[in-house]
Order: structure tokens, then sequence, then C-alpha cells
């Protein structure tokens, strides 16, 4: 107390934190002490938890975070260790995330689009807990963080299509007006830049929302093609893209030979459709690696914060394009 000047009351409430957070520890009739402590380098991942914020996305499908989970899975159960996943809605709130880690007893956290606030990132520092972010929706990049290059997945888009000769690009987007995503506003903002900076025009009428699903896809697709929309190639992303395909074969289009169509993500089904999609690739093995990686060092080194990390993408090229006729 007179060390630093505070009552007796901020002393005791210290205290109990550190007997709380397993630092100290009281004996009847002898006092506090520092607890032992086992060697940080033996600490291993023994549960990890998996807190998804979710936007509505079908989980029974193959999709990007789907195969993600399951990498992540595989990487932390050769470390003998276990993945327990929560599922929460887009909209839980600071003290909705406090009472589920308060409630799950978190030893190492991976959060999954986590949506709004950097004040999420403070609630696992300063509960000492090892955390992880993947593709958090906020402005700035926290520590601890992987994030998509979203320029790099536009330029991939529009350079493959503008080097076939396509002028014409039709756009479904997923931004959505009840919350905010930062990968797909990037898309959206960038999709305009990049469009612009190559000399063309991209056409307003031609850039719409299509919702996270293939039945929403088809929908817009066939509401593109009813007010008679010239194009001649279309970006979507690969969860939308059967729907595309749908409504495009049931109107008469041939895919990749009248009109174009690019994905992103490239799940494993991609390839398999017919005709095959040509998509920006996001590295989910080398994301879902290199998160249990760092969670590893976390536990061994007592370092809780690293600087965030921006995962670039890759062109995939396959049938589904081609050069304009």
């Amino acid at each position: 107390m007179d060390t630093y000047r505070v009552s007796q009351a901020t002393v005791s409430r210290a205290i109990e934190q550190l007997r709380q957070s397993g630092i100290i520890e009281s004996a009847i009739g002898k006092g506090m002490y520092v607890c032992e402590r086992p060697d940080k380098k033996d600490r291993k991942l023994h549960r990890v938890d998996l807190l998804f914020f979710s936007n509505q996305e079908d989980m029974s499908q193959p999709t990007f975070h789907s195969e993600l989970f399951e990498h992540l899975n595989r990487q932390i159960g050769e470390r003998n260790g276990w993945l327990r996943t929560t599922t929460m809605p887009w909209s839980s709130s600071i003290s909705d995330i406090i009472s589920k880690v308060e409630a799950l007893s978190c030893e190492a956290v991976l959060i999954v689009n986590p949506n709004g606030s950097e004040d999420v990132f403070d609630i696992f520092f300063r509960r000492q807990i090892p955390c992880v972010a993947m593709f958090p929706s906020v402005q700035i990049q926290p520590a601890n963080s992987f994030m998509i290059d979203n320029r790099s997945v536009v330029t991939n888009w529009l350079d493959h299509l503008f080097n076939l000769g396509h002028r014409r690009i039709a756009f479904l987007h997923n931004v959505s007006q009840e919350y905010y995503s930062r990968d797909h506003y990037q898309r959206l903002q960038f999709f305009y830049e990049e469009y612009a900076k190559a000399g063309y025009v991209p056409g307003p009428e031609l850039v719409r929302y299509c919702g996270f699903s293939p039945e929403d896809a088809y929908a817009a697709t066939c509401r593109l093609l009813d007010d008679g929309a010239d194009f001649t190639a279309l970006i979507c992303g690969d969860i939308n893209v059967r729907g595309v395909y749908q409504a495009l074969n049931r109107a008469g289009f041939e895919i990749g030979k009248d009109i174009s169509v690019m994905g992103t993500d490239d799940c494993l089904w991609a390839e398999h459709i017919q005709p095959p999609l040509t998509t920006v690739r996001i590295p989910r093995v080398q994301i879902a690696t290199q998160a249990v990686e760092m969670l590893q060092t976390m536990l061994e080194t007592g370092q809780l914060r690293f600087a965030s990390r921006l995962v670039e993408s890759r062109l995939i090229v396959r049938q589904s394009t081609g050069s304009v006729a």
C-alpha cells in the first residue's frame, strides 16, 4: 500500500485476482505463497475452444469454414489435444462472450469471424488466455490475427478475366446491411477500385447482393438475367456457385464458353463440379497450421501477443472461364 500509494481494498482485489489466476495460494496459519508452476516448455495444447461467430452459414455443407475447422481439428489432434467448437450469434455482445468464456473455462481459444469491436480481444488478453483470431471484422489488424489480403483476391479475379477479354463483369457479393463483414466489404470496395484502375467502368447494375446460400444466388442470378443485364463473366463466392450454375444452365448458357464464372475460396468440391470452377484459393491448411503453432508458442513461452498476419490468395484456373467469343 505504501509503495504504490493505493488503498487496502485495491491490494485485496489484486491479491484475489492473483489467487483466482492460480499464481498464489494461501495456507492457513502460514500466509500466501507463489504457486509452483510447471515448466512452460512442457505445457501442451490439451483442450482448445473454437468460438465461431456465425453469419447463418450452412455448416452441414462443405464450405470454407467447415474445411478450415477440419484442418484445425487435425492439427490439434496431432498434438494430442482436442477441439471443442461453440457457435455464437454474429450479434453477440461483449458480455455474452465473457459469459461464454467463463462458462467454458477456456484454456486456449481460436476465434473465427469475431465481429464489431476490438474489445473482444481484451477479454482474452486480460485473462491471460492464449488466443488466435481468424478473419476478425474490425477496422484495424489486431494482434494474434490472421486476415485475408482481399486486394489480392480482387486482383486475381479481375486480372484473369481482363486477360481473357472480359469487360462486362457481374459481381454477386455478400455485403449485408445487417452486420459488418470486413472481407465482404473490402472485396466490394476493391472491385470498384481495381476495375477503374484498369481503365474500365464497372456496370453498377451488374453488382448485386446474393446472400449466403445456393438458393439465394439462384434467385439473384435469375433477377440479373430477367432484367436483361449484359455481361460475359460473373464473380461470386464458392458458397453461391451451385445456384449460379443452375440459373445459367436453365437460361441456356454454356458456362466457360457463353459466360465465364469465377468463385472464391476453392472449396474441395470446386474441381469436381461441371465445369470445374476457376476460383481464388484462400489457403486453409496454411492458416490452420500457423494458428495452432502460434497457440503452442504462447503456451510454451508465455508470450501472448504476436503480430497479425495478412494471408494472400492464389488463382486456380479451371474450365469455368474462357475467352470472350
